[in-house]
């Protein structure tokens, strides 16, 4: 929700547009970038204002930059390529000894000096940590607070907050004489967050145009109400979905144990994916596609760079006799597999319990396997996943931004995304030297090099995908121009109300 809102309210240097294509934004141009990629200069438009009126300046930037990486959270990330991140990150604030090599050659000219070349930093520029904030806004307002207050939760975004009520409403209105032209044709959005039965009441009575505004899990927690708008024939039209960018699977202790390497471990991986149905699994759970639809082309999901095609992944083409075949040989007593536990957090925004459930009673049936189901609260969860604790559990992952190096280096290279000495990897020879020779390369270079690395993964059966997640989201039909990509919500400046 706050991803959705503040795209509407901020700009960066780039953004994305409504097919995930990265633009320049405030920047004039795609930058002048050094020989040996770690020189980046960046030239700003000279017209873009705050909309209290502050123009924009290269300075902005090193102050917002500075800032984010100093902060942490979900974004922050983005920096870590640039010089100095290590010591704000660790020193959690910014000074004449902490800060990122960021500085302003001349107004409107932004340096960024990186540690190492980075071939998807430029795409990670688009993302809203990178967006550009008022410093004087923040100082009047509070460091802590500004962003609550609609005089001071100031950006130069089409759109400004006008008023937050203590019942939670949010209001907005468009940025007038707006930096960048146009800013569509709604004079007022009002966004409030509902629970429970009130939603589907004001929608009905027409209080609400739009249900499940970025809340890209809306249609988990709504499948009644969604499903009887679907059996309505006047209605069934107002149900929008899109893919989500995310896919979910079982994720198998690939560094010792049962599932571990090349040869047995192997075999069992390739029986245990190839034993679950993912046209039953999405029957049970996708409601229509309304959720999911089956994952059939890799791990990274449909639509993005990196996909591998529908039905390119040899684990998901289902094969209940040559898997069941396989345990009968490696266990024939079925001591071996005895015990299995496959573990997901709760609760959880996504479908991963009624997955659990399904996956675990089509091993039963497939594979004459017994494997308990067991829901651990998420500190616990991930806690044991970063240690290596569980041999099979859900494992998931939503896209950043529409580049395979936000996949690889959080998931299957060494030491990617983990917090505790023993991490789930993919150790095949060459595997990690490929992702980092890919990963400092321009994208249209390094494509060819990422999807041999899917296809590593996928011959090796280091997981078994299970479903791509889909955004749905419920629309009165007199509202125009609402629509979404495998990222977010497009901007309101699309959206029109027509007669009704």
């Amino acid at each position: 929700m706050e991803t959705a809102i503040g795209d509407n309210i901020f700009d960066g240097l780039y953004r994305f547009n409504e097919q995930m294509q990265e633009q320049p934004d405030i920047a004039q141009d795609v930058p002048s970038v050094s020989a040996d990629g770690l020189t980046y200069i960046f030239h700003l438009r000279h017209n873009v204002r705050f909309w209290n009126g502050d123009p924009v300046t290269a300075a902005d930037f090193v102050y917002s930059w500075n800032r984010a990486a100093a902060i942490g959270g979900d974004w922050s990330g983005i920096f870590q390529p640039v010089a100095g991140y290590a010591a704000v990150a660790t020193a959690g604030k910014v000074s004449s000894d902490t800060r990122l090599d960021l500085s302003a050659s001349d107004k409107y000219t932004l340096v960024a000096r990186l540690s190492v070349a980075s071939g998807s930093w430029l795409a990670q520029l688009g993302l809203p940590g990178a967006w550009v904030v008022d410093q004087n806004a923040i100082a009047q307002g509070g460091a802590d607070q500004w962003w609550t207050k609609p005089n001071d939760l100031v950006g130069t975004g089409p759109f400004r907050m006008t008023d937050w009520t203590s019942s939670g409403e949010l209001d907005f209105a468009p940025v007038a004489n707006w930096w960048n032209g146009n800013t569509g044709a709604l004079t007022r959005v009002e966004l409030r967050l509902v629970t429970g039965t009130d939603d589907w009441t004001g929608y009905q009575n027409g209080q609400f145009d739009v249900l499940g505004f970025g809340q890209p899990y809306f249609a988990v927690h709504n499948v009644a109400s969604i499903a009887a708008l679907r059996e309505n024939a006047a209605q069934r039209s107002e149900v929008h979905s899109w893919p989500l960018g995310t896919t979910a699977w079982v994720g198998f202790k690939l560094p010792s144990g049962l599932f571990s390497g090349s040869g047995e471990g192997r075999q069992l991986r390739q029986a245990f994916s190839q034993a679950i149905d993912r046209n039953k699994l999405a029957h049970a759970v996708c409601q229509d596609a309304a959720i999911c639809v089956p994952a059939t082309g890799g791990m990274i999901a449909k639509g993005l760079q990196g996909y591998l095609g529908d039905g390119a992944d040899p684990g998901a083409r289902f094969d209940p006799a040559a898997a069941k075949a396989t345990v009968k040989r490696l266990d024939p007593n079925g001591t071996r597999l005895q015990g299995l536990t496959y573990y997901y957090p709760v609760p959880a925004n996504d479908p991963s319990q009624a997955a659990a459930v399904n996956v675990s009673a089509q091993w039963s049936a497939n594979l004459g396997v017994n494997v308990t189901i067991k829901a651990l609260d998420k500190t616990t969860f991930f806690t044991n996943e970063a240690y290596g604790t569980f041999t099979m559990w859900r494992q998931g992952w939503q896209a950043d931004f529409d580049h395979p190096q936000d996949w690889f280096d959080n998931l299957f290279i060494n030491n990617a995304g983990c917090s505790g000495p023993i991490c789930t990897v993919y150790d095949r020879p060459g595997f990690s030297t490929l992702i980092a020779s890919a990963d400092r390369k321009p994208l249209a270079d390094a494509l060819p090099d990422y999807r041999t690395a899917g296809q590593m993964l996928a011959s090796d059966y280091a997981y078994a995908a299970l479903y791509y997640l889909v955004r749905t989201v419920v629309i009165k039909p007199y509202v125009q121009g609402y629509g979404a990509n495998l990222l977010w919500e497009n901007r309101w400046t699309s959206l029109r109300i027509l007669q009704h």
